[in-house]
């Protein structure tokens, strides 16, 4: 599970969130589980270094501030319309003793595999969902496509997204 460092101090508004922008830093806000609304900010490059550029709404994190770590799912990220820059974040403490939803990354191991999918939706507990799943060629039967419920999920994780939505399938080679 990735982990992301935040910083408290920051004002709510709109003046002081392009102050922030403008630093490279992104405005962000925790709630939920026993927490309460917190105002916080992360450095634009530390978040996108340690969850890459393909950050998933419902990915789940630890998010550090202050030295205690909080695991969170990220529930909104905006982005700047022209420049794709983070303009704001929202993330939401997670129970880790409760099962959850959360959207985890499909890679793809084989270069015959063109992805049509990025993430599937599960639901389990948070020390049983992964961060991301691979896929392989191996995994294929027959078919040409390969779907949602052909992936092997870890023990005490199950699918929530449709099985039957194509995940995969054989890159054309021309």
């Amino acid at each position: 599970m990735a982990k992301v460092i935040a910083y408290e101090g920051r004002e709510p508004g709109s003046a002081e969130s392009r102050r922030l922008r403008a630093a490279g830093k992104v405005p962000a806000v925790v709630y939920g589980g026993t927490t309460k609304v917190r105002n916080l900010f992360v450095d634009a490059h530390d978040f996108e270094t340690a969850l890459g550029h393909r950050v998933n709404v419902g990915a789940l994190m630890e998010l550090e501030v202050a030295g205690k770590v909080t695991t969170v799912q990220l529930q909104e990220l905006q982005r700047h319309p022209v420049r794709r820059s983070l303009s704001h974040l929202d993330f939401l403490a997670i129970n880790v003793r409760e099962e959850m939803e959360a959207t985890i990354e499909l890679r793809s191991v084989s270069e015959e595999l063109e992805m049509e999918e990025p993430s599937l939706r599960v639901r389990g507990h948070v020390k049983d969902i992964p961060d991301f799943l691979e896929i392989s060629l191996e995994m294929l039967d027959e078919a040409e496509t390969f779907t949602a419920g052909q992936i092997p999920l870890p023990k005490g994780v199950v699918l929530v997204s449709d099985p039957e939505t194509i995940v995969a399938r054989l890159a054309d080679k021309l």
